[in-house]
């Protein structure tokens, strides 16, 4: 997918400048790797939005994603990202000022995400926990940026396919640190902290350890990703293109396989299953679904031997086993959860504060994270920590925000055909994040950034039909 109005050349550059420091830890796995390369990446793009505004948009991602490779070497306890966030909001200020209108416009959808934000203000106001709560109210106010630069930067229906290979190669980027992690016994969950530095014994068989990222929630970028490449795989007409896609796609399922996220393959499967459902009874042009066809036989085939071949890797380890136990687990934190709603009704509307069950120490937090193992380190399922930190209309809402989506979404699949790569990409995302979230918190740590940037994205696509997107 390529954009006339995007100069090619510093969007290569732009993937190039975040591939050095990535390269840098893949060859020398480390603790403390070379902050410089990743605080250069980041001045590189800022420099490139100065030059062309979209691409502050399209560098969160890498920002996002990456800056924890400079925590060994912060500017007044602040990473690349946190430095980002501050740029992205002084360049969003000064976007509205010089606006002849300093308004902005709702799409569809928006609506749904300004009560989000609002109930969540309110949940903050009731918490009693201003201090402890405030670097969730920040997280939530760059989620809030992030999602108004997206909207103003990118605001043509032509720069979401350049967003979304930008996605596309981030999310490869975070596979390769987490193989590499991985394969020299690195848990990256405990790389900004000190205390958890340590190298797990690769001569015993035991350090087949589950896979990590710096955030626990990367499932839903590299979900993400996963999608577009499926549906790039399918719709696009060049064999390098083809080859490429199929590469990206086997290294995110792979990843999320050697990570063991169960929420995250059973979610990519059932999206997969839709969008080729979906594809079918949608595309009208004969040579358009016999190439599909073939794609998906191949597709189809090589997924069985790469299931073959993880089934067989999963039995050589007692670290990869597909059971229920973690669900089991995860009712049960569900059920002592609402236990402390039978003691609290009136948090059942206002909810206990924005990541008030993670940051909050106290009886309530631990029994609302109670299981049958001990006190959990989270709530785990998205739909349950909305209810427990923010109440049950803020659940009530994000549900209807998808229902919404959803049917507009599908209602562009079914009329606008030249678009439709992009219509089945957004879909199988939305499905993808909504099934995910049963078992998988989404949070607002930088992979909130990331999907509020697609919420914005999908407001531009479902209320512009005038350009024409197409994978070439």
């Amino acid at each position: 997918m390529v954009n006339v109005h995007v100069n090619k050349v510093m969007l290569a550059c732009l993937y190039v400048i975040w591939i050095i420091p990535v390269v840098d830890f893949i060859v020398s796995p480390r603790y403390s790797p070379h902050a410089l390369l990743t605080w250069v990446a980041m001045g590189g793009t800022i420099l490139f939005s100065l030059l062309d505004r979209r691409f502050i948009a399209l560098g969160v991602p890498f920002v996002g994603m990456l800056s924890p490779l400079a925590h060994g070497n912060r500017i007044m306890g602040l990473l690349p990202s946190e430095i980002f966030m501050i740029y992205s909001m002084l360049f969003c200020l000064f976007l509205l000022l010089i606006k002849k209108k300093n308004s902005i416009k709702l799409l569809p959808g928006d609506t749904y995400l300004l009560l989000l934000v609002f109930i969540c203000a309110i949940s903050y106001l009731f918490s009693y926990e201003y201090m402890v709560l405030m670097h969730s109210m920040i997280s939530w106010f760059a989620i809030v940026i992030f999602f108004i630069v997206t909207r103003m930067t990118l605001d043509s229906t032509n720069l979401v396919p350049v967003y979304l290979v930008s996605l596309l190669v981030v999310a490869s980027y975070a596979s390769a640190l987490i193989v590499s992690s991985f394969v020299n016994g690195m848990p990256l969950a405990n790389f900004m902290s000190e205390s958890g530095h340590v190298f797990i014994d690769k001569d015993n068989v035991h350090y087949l350890f589950r896979a990590s990222y710096f955030y626990t929630n990367i499932l839903y970028i590299l979900g993400a990703a996963s999608i577009v490449s499926f549906v790039g795989i399918i719709t696009t007409k060049k064999n390098f293109y083809k080859i490429s896609l199929i590469c990206f796609f086997t290294a995110m399922f792979s990843t999320l396989f050697i990570m063991f996220a169960k929420t995250g393959l059973v979610a990519l499967a059932v999206s997969l299953v839709i969008i080729v459902m979906i594809y079918y009874s949608v595309a009208k042009n004969r040579a358009f679904k016999k190439r599909g066809k073939t794609v998906l036989l191949l597709v189809f085939f090589a997924s069985l031997i790469l299931l073959f071949v993880l089934t067989r890797l999963s039995g050589s380890s007692d670290y990869y086993r597909f059971d229920a136990s973690s669900l089991h687990q995860r009712l049960i934190v569900a059920s002592s959860t609402f236990e402390v709603f039978v003691s609290h009704p009136e948090r059942l509307i206002v909810g206990f504060g924005p990541d008030s069950s993670k940051r909050v120490s106290n009886e309530v937090m631990f029994a609302a994270r109670t299981s049958g193992l001990g006190v959990e380190g989270a709530i785990d399922s998205a739909y349950i920590t909305f209810i427990f930190e923010h109440g049950v209309i803020f659940f009530i809402i994000f549900v209807f925000y998808g229902i919404h989506t959803l049917l507009r979404l599908f209602r562009g699949l079914k009329h606008n055909p030249q678009s439709l790569p992009l219509f089945m990409i957004l879909f199988g995302i939305i499905v993808f994040f909504y099934i995910s979230a049963f078992a998988q918190v989404i949070g607002t740590s930088k992979v909130a950034w990331i999907v509020s940037q697609i919420f914005a994205l999908i407001g531009i696509s479902i209320s512009r039909n005038n350009n024409i997107l197409k994978w070439r």
